[in-house]
């Protein structure tokens, strides 16, 4: 099972030179951070001709500097040298976090589109959606500001620490003390947020389904003047979100407001122990201790406040990573090696098969005893919900039976990857939208050149033409799912789609409904041309008298009973 840890260990195993540079670089300029401050003390030397700890601390470094132009130019060497770190680590820091981001996003898609049609329909559309924006987003900041600025940080910090004692150790143990207080303080609270995160990001992914939902379903909006009942139930949702936010807030601004209370708490006792060690021991703290100790505590301000918020983009990180793993930890869909099955004539075969979703309490079908011969044309009858588009479905690979065996040809559906039937399996349905920008996009699985010819005659076949040439009607755009074209042009493509694949079973789901008169005969004509080399099975309850229809099943019959069905 994959796991947040297993996801990044396997990055950075697999981007060894990216990782190591991003890391360098943000140790180095944090350490630069402190070199800057303590030459600043050998400068203190120079100019008022006083002893600084910094100066000494300076000189551990092995770089002598006599005079101020010495160094003003070693000072100059140090700001550009740190100009530099900052830009490599902003800037190999920022890429290691998008291409992290761009290869789990891709991971994510191809998993997504491993799923079953069932696992896919466990999470509506908006789900998804926020795992790809918001979710990523989260898990990059825990990349670049929970992984390598953290890092960079606790490295600053250590180093820091151990200058501040070299200047005074009861200081420095106090400081210490005072910071491992906030983290305690801030570890807590964040718990509490962790949980104010989850609820307030599931309802936003729950609002986002919604819309996505009704915008697909803007005409049915539009149509039944439903646009007062949708707003209101938006707003219901969204006033929700909006309880949670304040929540999220309240919780988030009470850690933002400690921060300062904490660091600055920290130095108001620090700053009271100074005070009261010089009155109990004038000459104990030497004046450029304290002031040293004071200015680089300051300059640790920064680094302090990231590292104890660092938590909450641990926190945020680990609920993005959860809810993607959710996602990616789903069972795939069997996927066979790209191979042809030999001899495939287009026979199916039920052996007493039933079939029941999860959700139901009675069997769609029970039973189904029947074969579908190769050559011929088969019509699927039966009542409103009977179950004819799920037949097909199960023929497709879609849907797997609960009992009973299915064969194609003498392969055994149950040894048979869903891709390799679908290999097999075309189908002319609703539920199968166009995608592509293009009409020859829409219809041509290669999208190669060599296949426009084959493309053009397949619009031919259908009776397709929005253009004066057939390049322009191979060339002409399209909206999402075909939806600046009529819905009879949108099956006509469908088809064209279809019967460009040659696969050797053809199945039509009420498929030649929206189309006009003409069109029909000849796609019709078509059909029964084409069941000289395929089995063409057409679920519908009406279809044109010229079809030639060599078998007609009837569902809604028999599938109560504990025998097969009677042909």
């Amino acid at each position: 099972m994959l796991t947040a840890r297993k996801l990044i260990s396997s990055f950075f195993l697999s981007n060894p030179w990216l990782v190591t540079a991003a890391f360098l670089s943000n140790i180095i300029s944090s350490l630069l951070n402190i070199i800057i401050p303590l030459s600043i003390g050998r400068f203190y030397e120079l100019v008022l001709h006083d002893q600084s700890v910094k100066g000494r601390l300076f000189d551990a470094l092995g770089v002598s500097l006599d005079s101020t132009t010495a160094f003003f130019q070693f000072f100059l060497l140090l700001i550009t040298a740190k100009g530099f770190m900052a830009f490599a680590d902003h800037f190999l820091t920022g890429v290691l976090g998008e291409r992290f981001s761009r290869e789990l996003r891709e991971r994510l898609f191809r998993t997504q589109l491993s799923h079953s049609v069932t696992t896919h329909n466990l999470k509506p559309a908006g789900k998804y959606l926020l795992r790809y924006s918001g979710d990523l987003v989260f898990i990059q900041r825990f990349i670049t500001q929970g992984t390598i600025q953290f890092t960079g940080d606790v490295i600053f910090m250590i180093t820091s620490l151990a200058v501040l004692y070299s200047i005074n150790a009861t200081l420095t143990l106090i400081l210490a003390g005072g910071i491992l207080i906030a983290i305690l303080i801030i570890l807590l609270l964040s718990r509490i947020l962790r949980t104010a995160t989850l609820n307030r990001r599931n309802q936003r992914s729950v609002l986002l389904g919604f819309v996505a939902n009704r915008m697909n379903a803007f005409f049915t909006v539009k149509s039944f003047n439903r646009e007062a009942p949708e707003e209101l139930q938006y707003n219901k949702r969204s006033g929700k979100l909006y309880d949670l936010g304040i929540r999220y807030y309240r919780i988030s601004s009470v850690i933002q407001g400690l921060l300062p209370l904490l660091f600055f708490g920290t130095l108001a006792i620090v700053l009271y122990f100074i005070s009261s060690e010089r009155v109990t021991k004038p000459y104990g703290i030497h004046r450029s201790e304290a002031l040293d100790f004071v200015l680089l505590f300051l300059y640790m301000q920064a680094v302090i406040r990231r590292i104890l918020k660092v938590n909450v983009v641990w926190q945020a990180g680990s609920v993005s990573f959860y809810k993607l793993l959710r996602i990616l930890n789903l069972p795939a869909e069997a996927k066979a090696q790209e191979r042809e099955l030999t001899g495939i004539d287009g026979r199916i075969t039920f052996d007493h098969v039933s079939f029941q979703f999860a959700n139901a309490d009675a069997p769609l079908f029970n039973d189904l005893t029947f074969t579908l011969e190769p050559h011929s044309i088969i019509q699927v009858k039966g009542k409103q919900g009977a179950g004819k588009s799920t037949l097909l479905k199960i023929i497709q690979g879609v849907y797997a039976p609960v009992t009973g065996k299915i064969f194609l040809d003498e392969y055994d559906y149950a040894a048979l990857a869903p891709n390799d039937i679908r290999r097999n399996v075309t189908i002319v349905s609703d539920e199968t939208p166009l995608l592509g920008s293009t009409v020859f996009k829409a219809i041509s699985y290669s999208r190669s050149v060599e296949k426009k010819e084959k493309a053009m005659q397949a619009l031919a076949q259908v009776n397709f033409r929005v253009a004066d040439s057939d390049e322009e009607n191979l060339g002409f755009k399209l909206d999402d799912y075909g939806k600046n074209l009529s819905a009879g042009q949108r099956r006509q493509l469908m088809f064209a789609r279809a019967f460009l694949t040659r696969k050797k079973i053809i199945l039509l789901d009420d498929a030649l409904d929206d189309l006009d008169a003409e069109t029909k005969m000849v796609i019709v004509k078509r059909i029964n041309r084409l069941k000289e080399k395929r089995t063409i099975i057409i679920a519908a309850n009406n279809l044109p008298p010229e079809v030639r229809v060599d078998l007609v099943i009837q569902l809604g019959e028999h599938q109560n009973q504990k025998q097969p069905v009677s042909l």
